[in-house]
């Protein structure tokens, strides 16, 4: 989620930056992400994703969350 934060990306540049090898469960992902209505599908000329404003605010909290657990992790 994080990277669709940045900007909005083709399935291609989200399977490079998320290292995952099966394109088919990436885009189930991602149809079930539009489901709940955190990305939106951009359609021209090729299809990209972006986050919605749901999305935009649930990347802001997961992002706070990796914060908290690497200050825990270098506190321990």
């Amino acid at each position: 989620m994080t990277r669709l934060a940045e900007e909005a990306c083709g399935v291609a540049d989200l399977q490079r930056h998320l290292a995952i090898a099966n394109r088919r469960v990436l885009v189930r992902a991602l149809r079930q992400l539009e489901v709940d209505g955190l990305v939106q599908r951009t359609g021209s000329p090729d299809t990209a994703y972006c986050l919605t404003r749901s999305g935009v605010e649930l990347a802001a909290i997961l992002l706070q969350l990796a914060d908290w657990q690497k200050r825990r992790r270098w506190a321990e």
